[in-house]
């Protein structure tokens, strides 16, 4: 994000400040009751986020840096606990020393901020609309705002934040350009219509996703084994490993279910021509070679026009992997193949690798794992396997900073 595009928002709706219930008077002698976004900087002192200055200023015009956009999304989110967080040297610019390491620290550790291309966090810098949009969002972990982000490498990889910021009317009223600075008084304004959010009111119909939750119905007992029978295929169906093969593990995985889904027969052939078929549609598209759970939602929406729904962190355990198998649901996994032990791999194996988990018992998982000719039901240690799910976090070398993720796509006959 360092280096951003000075693209005009051209087309940008002016949004009045948004109204809130608060007092006219001001807590602050430099924030008059008719200040823009006087009632947003209430808000936020309201609820403990900021307390301005000691000579009784809030100083609404001064430019934010990262570091502190970060720690005012963190505590007006909630993430009091944020105290009690070990820190350490998260970024090669951030010592120990820093203040806000602890904040820093903690958003890499729950994937909200991934730093810049060179490594680096970039503390100081000031903190511009798109990053502030990315960062609060992330925080927030808006889910409708995920279905929109395309973490692949291109120029125009802030569209979908713009675009969702837009229809959402995120952007306060002056800005003009996305790689404009945000000051503290835009900050609070940001900060207090995320906070009143509701996607079910204010994303238009066209751009709201589909409502399919399986884990919303609960289970009542869970068997002790399920299996779904799910065709296989190897990703190099004729043991090709050449290109575009030996980078299908995720286009092989969504062909697998899709049979699965219509009930047909997947032969060597087949397989081969739908592997062809849909790489070369995902590399016409702008996908990067390798991409993680939101980018193969997105996939499967467009190439098929199925639903998916992407569970991620805390919703991704192995009770609600099994409660998923058990409704009939095979599951996409993204995982980190080098922790698994799969004596199939050509070592030392796939650094991010994806598959689809079919079914299991009390002790493994079961699997169609694409990434070898032996993949059809193959069996995982459920733990071993679990600890092991990472999405895909940019890089092959930080796989395991990736959060755990899981994707199922809708079937009308479960239905």
């Amino acid at each position: 994000m360092k280096k951003l595009l000075s693209t005009i928002l051209a087309f940008i709706t002016i949004f009045s400040s948004t109204a809130y219930a608060a007092e006219n008077d001001s807590v602050y002698i430099d924030v008059s009751p008719d200040y823009l976004y006087a009632s947003a900087i209430h808000s936020i002192t309201e609820q403990g986020v900021v307390q301005g200055y000691e000579d009784g200023t809030y100083k609404p015009e001064r430019t934010l840096t990262r570091s502190e956009l970060l720690k005012i999304a963190l505590e007006s989110f909630g993430e009091n606990y944020i105290e009690q967080f070990q820190s350490e040297n998260c970024f090669p610019d951030v010592t120990d020393e820093d203040w806000a390491n602890k904040y820093i620290c903690f958003a890499k550790e729950q994937g909200y901020v991934h730093g810049y291309g060179d490594g680096t966090f970039g503390p100081k810098d000031p903190v511009n609309l798109v990053e502030a949009l990315k960062i609060i969002m992330e925080v927030y972990e808006l889910e409708s705002y995920d279905l929109f982000l395309d973490e692949s490498i291109s120029d125009d990889w802030y569209k979908p934040i713009i675009d969702f910021s837009t229809e959402t009317e995120f952007i306060p009223s002056d800005f003009t350009r996305i790689d404009q600075d945000v000051n503290r008084g835009q900050m609070a304004e940001i900060i207090v219509r995320v906070q009143n959010f509701d996607p079910l009111e204010k994303i238009t119909p066209s751009l709201k996703p589909e409502i399919f939750d399986p884990l919303s119905s609960e289970l009542a007992n869970l068997p002790e084994t399920k299996q779904l029978n799910v065709p296989f295929s190897a990703q190099a169906p004729y043991q090709k490993w050449i290109v575009p093969y030996d980078e299908a593990c995720e286009e092989t995985s969504m062909i697998m279910i899709d049979y699965y889904h219509n009930g047909k027969t997947l032969t060597t052939d087949t397989a081969d021509s739908e592997i062809l078929s849909l790489t070369k549609w995902v590399a016409d598209q702008g996908y990067a070679i390798d991409v993680g759970s939101f980018d193969m939602q997105a996939i499967v929406t467009e190439y098929y026009g199925k639903t998916v729904k992407t569970y991620t962190k805390d919703d991704v355990t192995i009770e609600n992997i099994k409660a998923l198998i058990t409704m009939g649901y095979p599951i996409i996994v993204p995982f980190a193949g080098q922790n698994v032990g799969n004596k199939n791999y050509i070592y030392p194996g796939p650094p991010y690798h994806v598959l689809v988990l079919t079914g299991y018992d009390e002790e493994n998982f079961y699997t169609n794992d694409p990434g070898t000719q032996f993949g059809y039901n193959y069996a995982y240690d459920q733990q071993i396997f679990f600890d092991a799910i990472h999405d895909w976090a940019g890089s092959k070398d930080n796989v395991l900073d990736g959060q755990k993720a899981i994707l199922v796509i809708e079937d009308e006959k479960v239905l």
